[in-house]
């Protein structure tokens, strides 16, 4: 099960290629598996429509 975290993410700087789009605001998800403490692992849905859990350690990013 997926759920929207109420988070919000604002994507600072990215040297890498990944599809997301620097000043661009997206919603935090956690898929709710057991394995992480604190809801889940967190992902945001990329500019492609997919998932993106790397996006934290790819890309400087800020809470909103």
């Amino acid at each position: 099960m997926t759920t929207k975290t109420g988070q919000l993410i604002r994507i600072i700087e990215c040297n890498h290629p990944i599809p997301v789009t620097i000043g661009k605001i997206y919603d935090v998800y956690a898929d709710n598996n057991d394995l992480f403490q604190g809801g889940g692992e967190k992902y945001i849905i990329d500019d492609e429509g997919k998932a993106n859990y790397s996006v934290w350690t790819l890309c400087k990013v800020e809470e909103v």
